[in-house]
């Protein structure tokens, strides 16, 4: 069986950010991306999934062999601070700010992701208090970005151009 567009797409995200090191002028040597077991994780770590599909296409439009498409992803980021502190609920922000500023210059770079893809763009990001009240990780980040990218209509595993 042929490989889907999305799956290209969640796999070239994965490998972008799993790739991302200090040495390569990130903040930080990425542990995790889309491991579910956060006792397995190593931090940052990153778990992503898919928001949304959205199709672009207008009625009676240009593309009349292929979908012009749009897919929202949230990319959850999780850190970890290495020592107890007095306002862990503050002083992650500045972790999950690192992991932010390294996520945007990731794919500022790699703005294809993989070869299924034509563009991918930040959106926005939202800091969430974690309910466990774990001093280590008191909160995450959801992080949206905007994949554009087009299928051609007879075959959706092919993009078309």
């Amino acid at each position: 069986m042929s490989d889907t567009i999305l799956s290209s797409i969640e796999r070239g995200l994965a490998e972008s950010i799993g790739s991302m090191t200090q040495g390569d002028g990130y903040n930080f040597d990425w542990g995790t991306v889309n491991q579910p077991d956060e006792a397995l994780q190593t931090f940052p770590s990153a778990e992503i999934a898919l928001e949304v599909e959205n199709c672009l296409d207008d009625a009676g439009g240009i593309w009349s062999d292929a979908y012009e498409l749009e897919s929202i992803y949230i990319i959850r980021v999780r850190a970890q601070l290495s020592n107890e502190t007095e306002r862990p609920a503050y002083e992650i922000n500045s972790e999950l700010s690192l992991a932010l500023d390294d996520l945007k210059k990731c794919f500022g770079i790699n703005y294809h992701a993989s070869n299924s893809c034509d563009l991918v763009m930040y959106m926005g990001a939202t800091r969430v208090p974690d309910a466990r009240s774990d001093i280590f990780r008191p909160a995450h980040m959801d992080v949206r970005f905007r994949v554009r990218y087009t299928m051609d209509r007879q075959d959706p595993h092919i993009n078309a151009e």
